[in-house]
C-alpha cells in the first residue's frame, strides 16, 4: 500500500511541475529543456558505453572479447579462494619526533644534588721537544726574508742590486743562446706573457750563497695546435738511477755527473711562437716589437721535449746510441 501511494504522489508532483511551468512561462525565446505548451524537449540519444573490443584479450584466461574483471573463470576462482586480490600497501606517513617537554615541576633555578665529576687529565708535565725551538726560529727567519714575488718587489727590496745582477746574468744566457729576435707581431697571433722568478739559495748552515733570477714564460696561455703540439719527453726513474749506482759500486766504476746551465735554452722550437719583452729589459728603440722565440725557455709547454730532442741529437754525435727509445745511452 505504501509503495503504491508513493508512486501516485510522484506522478502527481510531476503533473504539477509541468502545469507550473506552462502557466508562468513568459513569451519569447524558450530556455531550458521545455518548449511552449509544456511539452518536454526530446533528449538526445545516450551514447553507448565503451566496452571491451572484440579483439581485446583477457589477461587471466587469454580469451578474446572480455576483460579480466568480467572474466567468468576469474570471478569463479576468486570466489572459491584460488585467486586473491592484491592488497594495497598503506602509505607510511613519517611521524615527527615529539619535542622534549620540560616537567611541570622543573625549576631552572634549582641546583641539583648530584655531584659533577671533572674529566680525568694526565698529570705528566708538558714540555716542548728539543728540536722545536730551532725549527721555529728557522721558520720565522724564512717568513721574514721571503723571496720577491714580482719584479717591482725585487727592485724595492734592500737586495735590489743583487737581484739586478742575477737578472743580467739570466739575460746574458738568453743573448748568448740567441733565444729570440725582435719582430712585429702579426695581426692573427697573440704574444705569450712572461714573469721573473726570484730565489735565494742557501747552504747547510742557512747562509745565502746565490741570488738566482729566472725568466719564465706563462705557458698556460699557449693554445694547443697553434703554439705547441707534442709535449712528451722521457724521464729517468729513480729506480734506474739506483741500479746504475749499485752496479758502479759493485764493479768499482767511476761515476761522472754533469749539469747543464740553463738547459732548456738549448732546445730548438719548431712552432712559430711570440713572447712579450721581459720587464726591465725592454729595448727602448723597439718597444712596440715582440720576441719571436727561436729556442725554448722555461715555462713553455714544449720546453722539456725540445731540450730532450736537442740532447739526443748531440749525444749521438759522440758515438753513443739509445736503448729502445729510453733515456739511456751506451757505447760499444
Amino acid at each position: 500500500m505504501l509503495k503504491a501511494a508513493e508512486i501516485e504522489i510522484k506522478k502527481e508532483h510531476q503533473v504539477l511541475m509541468v502545469n507550473k511551468t506552462t502557466s508562468f512561462k513568459k513569451q519569447g525565446k524558450s530556455k531550458g529543456k521545455f518548449k511552449k505548451g509544456g511539452k518536454k524537449a526530446a533528449t538526445p540519444p545516450m551514447k553507448p558505453k565503451n566496452g571491451p573490443k572484440p579483439d581485446a584479450e583477457c589477461y587471466y584466461c587469454k580469451e578474446k572479447g572480455h576483460w579480466k574483471r568480467n572474466c567468468s573463470k576469474y570471478l569463479a576462482d576468486l570466489k572459491s579462494g584460488l585467486v586473491k586480490k592484491k592488497k594495497e600497501v598503506p602509505e607510511v606517513v613519517p611521524v615527527p619526533p615529539t619535542p622534549a617537554t620540560e616537567e611541570a615541576n622543573d625549576n631552572d633555578h634549582e641546583t641539583s644534588n648530584e655531584e659533577t665529576t671533572e674529566p680525568r687529565r694526565s698529570t705528566r708535565e708538558r714540555t716542548t721537544p728539543d728540536w722545536y725551538d730551532p725549527c721555529l726560529n728557522v721558520m720565522i727567519v724564512d717568513n721574514n726574508d721571503e723571496d720577491p714575488a714580482t719584479y717591482e718587489e725585487a727592485m724595492m727590496s734592500p737586495d735590489s742590486n743583487k737581484w739586478q745582477e742575477a737578472m743580467k746574468s739570466e739575460m746574458g744566457s738568453m743573448y748568448d743562446n740567441k733565444v729570440w729576435t725582435l719582430v712585429d707581431l702579426p695581426d692573427s697571433r697573440k704574444a705569450v706573457e712572461n714573469k721573473w722568478i726570484f730565489k735565494r739559495k742557501t747552504d747547510a748552515d742557512g747562509n745565502i750563497t746565490v741570488y738566482k733570477a729566472r725568466l719564465v714564460a706563462k705557458g698556460f696561455r699557449q693554445i694547443q695546435g697553434v703554439d705547441y703540439d707534442e709535449t712528451f719527453s722521457p724521464v729517468a726513474k729513480l729506480k734506474s738511477v739506483r741500479i746504475l749506482l749499485a752496479i758502479a759500486a759493485f764493479f768499482d766504476y767511476e761515476i761522472w755527473q754533469m749539469d747543464v746551465k740553463t738547459a732548456f735554452l738549448n732546445g730548438d722550437i719548431e712552432e712559430e711562437l711570440y713572447m712579450v719583452q721581459p720587464k726591465g729589459f725592454v729595448d727602448p728603440k723597439n718597444a712596440d716589437k715582440v720576441c719571436k722565440l727561436q729556442r725554448s725557455i722555461y715555462g713553455l709547454k714544449q720546453a722539456s721535449r725540445s731540450w730532450n730532442r736537442r740532447f739526443d741529437k748531440v749525444i749521438k754525435d759522440f758515438g753513443l746510441y739509445g736503448v729502445m727509445e729510453r733515456p739511456v745511452f751506451t757505447r760499444k
